[in-house]
């Protein structure tokens, strides 16, 4: 820890007192640390947290808050993505997600840029009013992947920010019967991201009408009811290039959501966004996974880890 007041740094590792956990989503803000230690003393909010086990880099971030119970301290602290929650006005005219993040960045000078691949996508010219920062991006990693079919993560990595295409971050891992895997629990859902009805919407100045453009699957409308999916597109789009979009978000929504939740051995470099092979016989089941979520959690020399995966 480095003290925001003092500057003083402390190793707080020998006053550790029981789990430390660490929580990392893909797409869902900022990654999270907790942790509690045995002191009298109270490190300021906004101090520096740094947390590597086995030699390996973990976590880089601020304290957002702190508490005493009798000399045992809590601690709550969060990566740099925690500074992208604030809402705020911008005008993307010519803009990549790459540019917005740099932009971004550079209006702050605590947060480091690292690696930024290149999406070769330029988003719709629009104006963010009223918008979070993560939400900005977030909405501009969908177009990319609806334009491109390419799907890209946004993480902070160590203190630097990082940008990388999905299939980047896959890792050498197998989880199933015979690797990582303590159990399991398979499920298929549509309460969640799954559409099959599109409707898409664009106001007319030149009439004073709004105009619908729908395109929906009857087949799965008739197992699942009518799922409906709903946005107001940008005034800038002709007709073709919403029905386009009509389309390819059909497509992509228009499937259930399987998920998996794994307690599993842990292992240092999964992160929200890594990819993983399942390889469960019984679910008849090998392929790459995305991970939604995975929480770490590490006592002395045991590390274990719950995952939530998306294939």
């Amino acid at each position: 820890m480095q003290d925001s007041e003092t500057q003083k740094i402390y190793d707080l590792s020998s006053v550790v007192d029981g789990d430390i956990n660490f929580i990392s989503e893909m797409q869902n803000g900022a990654s999270k640390l907790t942790f509690n230690y045995m002191d009298r003393y109270m490190f300021s909010n906004g101090s520096v947290v740094r947390f590597k086990y086995n030699k390996s880099d973990i976590f880089y971030g601020y304290v957002f808050n702190i508490s005493n119970s009798k000399g045992k301290i809590a601690v709550t602290a969060y990566d740099s993505l925690r500074y992208f929650k604030y809402k705020d006005t911008k005008i993307l005219n010519g803009y990549s997600v790459e540019k917005l993040i740099k932009e971004i960045a550079e209006d702050r000078p605590t947060l480091r840029v690292g690696t930024l691949r290149p999406t070769y996508y330029t988003l719709a010219d629009r104006i963010e009013d009223n918008k979070t920062y993560l939400d900005m991006i977030y909405d501009g990693l969908s177009d990319v992947l609806l334009g491109t079919g390419r799907k890209y993560i946004l993480s902070d990595n160590f203190g630097a920010l990082q940008l990388l295409e999905a299939t980047e971050m896959r890792l050498p891992i197998v989880l199933g019967d015979e690797s990582y895997a303590l159990d399991y629990t398979y499920e298929k859902s549509i309460d969640g991201e799954t559409y099959n009805r599109i409707k898409l919407a664009q106001d007319n100045k030149t009439t004073g009408t709004r105009e619908n453009y729908i395109v929906q699957d009857g087949k799965s409308m008739s197992k699942w009811g009518v799922l409906q999916y709903y946005e107001k597109v940008n005034e800038n789009m002709n007709s073709a290039q919403i029905k386009e979009k009509a389309e390819k978000l059909l497509k992509y929504y228009n499937q259930e959501e399987k998920k998996f939740t794994l307690p599993c051995l842990g292992d240092t470099r999964v992160r929200g966004g890594s990819g993983v092979y399942i390889d469960i016989a019984e679910l008849g089941l090998k392929q790459w996974a995305l991970v939604d979520k995975v929480t770490h959690k590490f006592k002395g020399s045991i590390h274990t880890m719950d995952l939530e995966l998306i294939i």
